[in-house]
């Protein structure tokens, strides 16, 4: 089983965004718990502004309803 599309980041970057409004607790590996507002979600990932300062790449996994 493949594991998809390999794609570069700029092709990431182009997928569809759709803008949500969501509190979420996300869990970061060194960080442990942190608090995010999603302010927009795609296939490949989401931006989020939070009290910590996380640089745009991080891993930071969300549990969504």
């Amino acid at each position: 089983m493949g594991a998809g599309a390999q794609l570069s980041v700029t092709d990431m970057r182009r997928a569809v965004r759709h803008p949500v409004d969501h509190p979420v607790i996300g869990e970061h590996r060194q960080l442990g718990d942190v608090h995010l507002h999603i302010s927009n979600i795609s296939a490949h990932g989401f931006m989020a502004t939070g009290e910590h300062v996380l640089g745009r790449g991080e891993r930071i996994v969300i549990r969504l309803p």
